[in-house]
């Protein structure tokens, strides 16, 4: 039970991970648009980029929450594999 439940603990970390890595990717490509918006001072889009620079922001952030309950729980139950509980 206790090996199951560290697969399906892998399992979502690793799925997070890669959604995490395409946030960045985005936001990179986000960050570059906006700088460009800036050169030309279109406003409009300079104020669209930045709210979803934001949002990518927030996501980010709970995602990285996420990572941390993941792997607290992973270290607990490998804890518990190791000593037989």
């Amino acid at each position: 039970m206790t090996l199951d439940m560290i697969q399906q603990n892998s399992n979502s970390l690793v799925e997070v991970s890669q959604n995490f890595s395409r946030l960045e990717r985005d936001k990179e490509i986000l960050i570059t648009q906006l700088e460009e918006a800036k050169q030309t001072k279109k406003r409009t889009q300079i104020v669209i980029l930045s709210g979803k620079i934001k949002k990518l922001d927030r996501e980010m952030d709970e995602m990285r929450v996420f990572i941390l309950k993941v792997l607290t729980n992973l270290h607990r139950l490998v804890e518990e594999q190791q000593n037989g509980i």
